[in-house]
C-alpha cells in the first residue's frame, strides 16, 4: 500500500504537469498561426508578382507603393496644343517670366509682341541709323523686281473657287452610297434594274440582285390585290451566277449570265416526279441540251437517240453532281433562238461557286421554289446588276 501511493503524484506535480500541457499547446498553437501567416503572405505576394518580405515589421520597414510615373511634356508641345485648340498665340506665356523688369516699359505698347520691343532698343543706337540711309537706295531696286509678286498672289486665288464646288458635289453622292436598299419594296429592285412596273408580267416574279464575286440574292414576289408582296413561302436566298459577270448581249461560251427579264419553266429534274405546279420533265437517259450553233436544235432539249439528231455540241443532262436533280429553265433566247446569243441557262441546284452562265441554288432552295412556282401565275425572272452599299 505505501508502495503504490508512493507512485501516485501529488497534487502540486498534477497541476505543474497541467500547467506545462497548457503552456505547450499555447506554443503549438501560436506557431501553427504564424506558419499559416507566412503561407498566405507568400502566397498572396507571389499571385500579385511582389517581393516577399514576411520580417519586415520587425525592423519598422515596410515596402513603399510605387506610383506610377507621369510622363513629362515638353513646353513648345504645351503651347503648340493650346494654341491649335484657342486659336491664339502663345507669345506672351514666355517672356512674362523672364523679361519681368522690362514689362512696365511694354504696357505701355500692348499691342507691339514683346520680341519686336526688346530688338528695337537694342538696334537704334548702333546699326538702325546707317541702315535706314542704305534701304533708301535699295528700295527702287528692290520694288521693281518685286512687281512679279502680286502675279502670284492672282495664282494661288484662282484654284479657290475651283475646291467649293468640289466638296459640294462629293456631298450627295456620300447621301446616296447610305441610303439603304429596301429589299422588301419591289419598287427600290425596278429603280436599279431601270425597269417599270408596267412592264412586269404574269403574278409572280423572282428579281435575282447580282453583286460582285459573282454572289447574287433571289427575292420572291407574289402580286395581290393590294399590289406586290414578298412572297412568305420562299424567303430571300443567295446563289451565285457566271464567272464572266452580268451581260446584256451574251455570247456563246463566254460564262456571262444573261441580264434581264425573262420568263421562267419548264422545269426538269432525275426523279420521275417533282413536287411542282410546273410543266416537269424526268431526264431520261440520252437526254441533252443542244449547244451546237449549226444545229436546227440549237438551245432545246433533246435526245441523242433521235434519228434526227444533228449536233455535235450538246450539255449532258444526267451528270454524276447532281447538278440538275432539279432545275427550272430560264427562258433566255428561247422559242426562237439566236446562235451569236448563247444557250442553256438554268436555275439549278449546281455548286455554290461562280457557274457557266445559270444561276446556281442550294437545293433546298430549288425545291421550296418548285412548290411555289405554278404555271397559271406565269412566274418571271428580273436578273440585274446591285449597287453594293
Amino acid at each position: 500500500m505505501a508502495e503504490s501511493r508512493s507512485k501516485e503524484k501529488s497534487p502540486v506535480e498534477q497541476d505543474r504537469l497541467r500547467r506545462r500541457k497548457i503552456i505547450l499547446f499555447s506554443v503549438l498553437t501560436v506557431l501553427t498561426l504564424f506558419c499559416v501567416y507566412l503561407l498566405t503572405s507568400y502566397l498572396d505576394k507571389t499571385k500579385h508578382g511582389e517581393k516577399w518580405t514576411p520580417f519586415a515589421f520587425l525592423f519598422g520597414t515596410t515596402a513603399e507603393p510605387t506610383l506610377p510615373i507621369s510622363p513629362t511634356i515638353p513646353l513648345d508641345v504645351l503651347l503648340s496644343i493650346a494654341e491649335a485648340g484657342t486659336g491664339t498665340a502663345p507669345v506672351s506665356s514666355v517672356p512674362v517670366s523672364t523679361e519681368t523688369e522690362t514689362d512696365a516699359v511694354i504696357t505701355s505698347e500692348e499691342t507691339v509682341p514683346p520680341e519686336s520691343v526688346t530688338e528695337e532698343p537694342t538696334e537704334e543706337p548702333t546699326t538702325e541709323e546707317p541702315t535706314t540711309e542704305e534701304p533708301t537706295t535699295e528700295e527702287p531696286t528692290t520694288e521693281e523686281p518685286t512687281t512679279a509678286e502680286p502675279t502670284t498672289e492672282e495664282t494661288t486665288a484662282a484654284p479657290l473657287p475651283t475646291e467649293g464646288p468640289t466638296t459640294e458635289e462629293s456631298v450627295p453622292t456620300t447621301t446616296e452610297e447610305t441610303e439603304p436598299f429596301e429589299e422588301t419594296d419591289l419598287a427600290a429592285h425596278l429603280k436599279e434594274a431601270g425597269f417599270s412596273e408596267d412592264q412586269l408580267v404574269g403574278t409572280q416574279l423572282v428579281a435575282v440582285r447580282c453583286l460582285d464575286e459573282a454572289h447574287c440574292t433571289l427575292y420572291f414576289f407574289d402580286k395581290t390585290e393590294d399590289g406586290w408582296t414578298m412572297a412568305a413561302a420562299v424567303p430571300a436566298a443567295g446563289g451565285y451566277f457566271g464567272a464572266g459577270g452580268l451581260s446584256a448581249e451574251k455570247l456563246p461560251g463566254d460564262q456571262t449570265t444573261p441580264a434581264g427579264y425573262y420568263p421562267l419553266g419548264p422545269a426538269y429534274g432525275m426523279l420521275p416526279s417533282a413536287v411542282t405546279k410546273m410543266t416537269y420533265h424526268q431526264f431520261q437517259s440520252g437526254d441533252v441540251w443542244v449547244t451546237d450553233p449549226s444545229s436546227a436544235f440549237y438551245n432545246s432539249l433533246q435526245n441523242n437517240h433521235d434519228p434526227a439528231a444533228d449536233w455535235s455540241q450538246s450539255l449532258s443532262l444526267l451528270t454524276q453532281d447532281e447538278t440538275y436533280k432539279y432545275a427550272v429553265l430560264i427562258s433566255y433566247n428561247c422559242p426562237e433562238p439566236d446562235p451569236a446569243l448563247g444557250t442553256a441557262i438554268f436555275l439549278n441546284a449546281g455548286p455554290q461557286a461562280a457557274t457557266d452562265g445559270s444561276i446556281s441554288l442550294k437545293e433546298a432552295t430549288l425545291f421550296t421554289l418548285l412548290q411555289w412556282l405554278t404555271d397559271e401565275d406565269d412566274p418571271h425572272i428580273l436578273i440585274y446588276q446591285g449597287r453594293n452599299r
